[in-house]
C-alpha cells in the first residue's frame, strides 16, 4: 500500500477539486491511500478537503495549529507509521497545488509499487528536457541552482532536483525512528530527511529519480524579506547535512 500526503494550508480557494477528484479516483490507484492534510488553515480549507473523504482510498486530518510544510508532512508519517506500518509499503508527499500533471501523477503511482523494494526512495525531477514541457520562472530557477550548487558540492549521490514536491519513499524500522523528531529545517527538509535516512541506515539511499514530463509554476505567497535570514540559517545546516552523507560517497 502507499500512502501518499497531500499537505494544505489556506487552499480553500486555490485547491482545484476536479484535479484531485480524478487522482483519488483513478481505477488503477486501489493500493494507494491519499492522506489531505490541513496544516492549521483558517480560511475553510478542511471543509473542502473532508469533501473527498466521500471516496473510499481518502482521508482528510487536520492540525489545530499551523505547523509548516515540513512538519505537518512528518507528524502526518508519524501518525501513518504508528496506525498501519504493516499495511504500509510506501510513503511520500506531493504538494497540493496541481503543479504536476494529474495523469502523470495517476501513471507513477501505479508503477512505483512493484518497485518499492528496489529503491529506497522514489524522487520526480523537473528537468527541462526534449518534449517535456516544464515551465518554470527562469530567475527563480537560476538562483534555486546557485543555492543547490553550493549546498551539494561534493556530493557524489546527490538528486539533481531536491527540492521537487513530489518524493516516495520505501517504509522501514528506520523511517519510523526518522520521523520521531521535528525538523529543524523548513525550505530544506527533503535533504534533512535523506541525512536523516542515510545516517540511520549507513548508507546512501538507493535512489530512483525520473524526469517529469510536465510541471507548471502555480502563484502563491512570496517570500517576505524577513525570512531571508533563516533562508541564509538554514543553507548552512543543509551544507552541514551535505558534509555527512557525504561520507557514503
Amino acid at each position: 500500500m502507499i500512502y501518499l500526503v497531500i499537505p494544505c494550508f489556506n487552499e480553500a480557494k486555490r485547491l482545484e477539486v476536479s484535479y484531485w477528484r480524478k487522482i483519488v479516483t483513478a481505477p488503477n490507484l486501489k493500493n494507494t491511500k491519499f492522506i489531505f492534510l490541513d496544516d492549521g488553515s483558517s480560511d475553510g480549507t478542511f471543509e473542502v478537503l473532508n469533501g473527498f473523504t466521500k471516496y473510499s482510498r481518502v482521508e482528510a486530518v487536520s492540525l489545530s495549529v499551523n505547523a509548516g510544510k515540513a512538519n505537518a508532512i512528518r507528524s502526518a508519517f508519524q501518525k501513518i507509521l504508528e496506525t498501519s506500518f504493516f499495511d504500509c509499503d510506501l510513503i511520500g508527499f506531493i504538494d497540493s497545488d496541481s503543479s504536476f500533471d494529474a495523469q502523470e501523477v495517476i501513471d507513477i503511482l501505479s508503477c512505483i509499487e512493484n518497485q518499492s523494494k528496489a529503491f529506497d526512495a522514489f524522487f520526480y525531477s523537473r528537468v527541462k528536457l526534449s518534449g517535456s514541457q516544464i515551465r518554470r520562472s527562469e530567475i527563480r530557477h537560476v538562483i534555486s541552482r546557485i543555492i543547490y550548487t553550493f549546498i551539494a558540492r561534493g556530493w557524489n549521490w546527490a538528486p539533481y532536483d531536491t527540492q521537487s514536491g513530489f518524493k516516495v519513499f520505501r517504509n522501514s524500522d528506520v523511517m519510523k525512528d526518522v520521523v520521531s523528531t521535528p525538523f529543524r529545517t523548513r525550505w530544506f527538509f527533503d535533504i534533512e530527511l535523506m541525512n536523516r535516512l542515510s545516517m540511520r541506515m549507513g548508507s546512501q539511499l538507493n535512489i530512483k529519480e525520473l524526469p517529469l514530463h510536465y510541471w507548471q509554476e502555480r502563484s502563491g505567497s512570496k517570500i517576505k524579506a524577513r525570512k531571508y535570514f533563516s533562508i541564509f540559517r538554514e543553507i548552512l545546516i543543509a551544507r552541514r547535512f551535505v558534509k555527512q552523507m557525504s561520507r557514503f560517497d
